[in-house]
């Protein structure tokens, strides 16, 4: 009990330290909004673009926080990323959101990616559940029908990755050059079912209800693999799997938002509670002796994201079991990011390490990927399970 409590101590101060990294670095003075990127020297890109990705994060990230923990400086930053998206991002002809701008704020890519629309879809539902302002969830709702409305399929079920400006589906679906071009994908749908979690608690709307309910049946008839406890991550439109790599991230990462979901509708709640136990077990299992977790099967690089999200996943998976196994990988996971992916110098946190054991010094610090979303929900959801936990002793 008591270095759950010094944990929880640690955790608090670590939420604290990377906001205050993202408060002092990632505001652009000159143009307005945030930068697009950092390197991991400390030197800022003032010509990057600026992603959908990185704003609707940051927005999420600090009404997040804001709700448990108010710091007074935080009020400008997180009005500052809902002019961004509102103002900047939004698209006022076709309804949705650009994928990216120009270093100085102009529309630059605009595609209409799915799991983009879904992060500001859960920016704007906590941004509300903060604020209470009727504006801001009329634009989530309307946001979330626009979705409906586009990207649902109506055949086979489940989402279509990405559309052109105008919501004509697109040829190339890629979420990133490193991904397959595939028509669905497991990222976009967990991504979607989070944000769609987010809004129900904010709108209690029985359609919605429902439409989590079908994810969740989606995850389980296509997505999970009950056989071997990963997650596929890739389909065509029919749902046949398209063969890749076992992505431990992402295993681990459903494993917990599954639950939640499955929790908020009360809906498959033993099957869930299964699923959620069997993926973090696979995921223990690749644990190595100083508590990192690898990227995925075929890259065994050690990422910022994957370690936040692999804490989350077995501490959810102690709490389901009270098996120490997790809670101590746990532990080890955490001395595993102080000791090699928290950056002493620099601030925040790495993006990750290399195979033998490098610093990734040619990533980002902040970008359009390196956002302070994984981590620092990490540390929300951590310190309120292990209340949880002491309130149960």
């Amino acid at each position: 009990m008591n270095y759950l409590v010094s944990f929880q101590k640690e955790i608090e101060e670590e939420c604290e330290n990377i906001l205050d990294f993202w408060l002092a670095n990632a505001v652009d003075t000159a143009n307005g909004g945030f930068i697009g990127r950092m390197g991991n020297d400390g030197v800022v890109d003032s010509f990057a673009e600026k992603g959908l990705v990185l704003n609707a994060r940051i927005l999420w990230t600090f009404a997040s926080r804001q709700s448990a923990k108010k710091r007074m400086e935080c009020e400008v930053f997180m009005e500052t990323s809902y002019t961004q998206l509102t103002d900047k991002f939004y698209d006022q002809m076709n309804g949705g959101y650009f994928w990216s701008l120009t270093n100085q704020n102009e529309p630059l890519n605009l595609r209409k990616q799915i799991y983009g629309q879904a992060f500001v879809l859960y920016a704007l539902s906590a941004y509300y559940k903060y604020k209470k302002q009727d504006e801001i969830l009329a634009k989530a709702i309307d946001l979330y029908h626009l979705i409906e409305k586009h990207a649902l399929d109506k055949i086979y079920g489940g989402y279509t990755e990405a559309f052109a400006p105008d919501w004509e589906v697109l040829q190339d679906m890629r979420l990133s050059p490193k991904d397959i071009n595939t028509p669905k994908s497991l990222n976009t749908h967990l991504h979607i079912l989070e944000a769609y979690v987010q809004l129900y608690s904010i709108w209690k709307d029985k359609e919605l209800v429902q439409k989590i309910k079908d994810l969740i049946d989606l995850f389980f008839s296509h997505m999970v693999d009950h056989k071997h406890g990963h997650v596929h991550m890739f389909f065509k439109d029919s749902w046949q799997t398209i063969p890749s790599a076992w992505s431990y991230g992402h295993d681990i990462e459903t494993s917990w938002l599954l639950l939640e979901a499955a929790e908020i509708v009360q809906y498959r709640l033993d099957h869930v509670k299964e699923v959620a136990v069997l993926l973090a077990r696979k995921v223990c299992q690749i644990v190595d002796e100083n508590g990192g977790v690898a990227y995925e099967t075929h890259l065994l690089q050690k990422h910022w994201w994957v370690q936040a999200e692999a804490m989350v996943g077995c501490m959810n998976a102690y709490q389901l079991t009270k098996k120490e196994e997790y809670i101590s990988v746990v532990y080890k996971m955490w001395d595993y990011i102080k000791k090699y992916i928290k950056d002493p110098q620099g601030g925040e946190w790495f993006w990750g390490r290399n195979e033998d054991g490098t610093v990734m010094a040619s990533e980002d610090k902040i970008g359009f990927w390196k956002c302070p979303y994984h981590n620092i929900r990490a540390c929300i959801e951590l310190s309120a399970r292990i209340n949880m936990l002491i309130n149960q002793k």
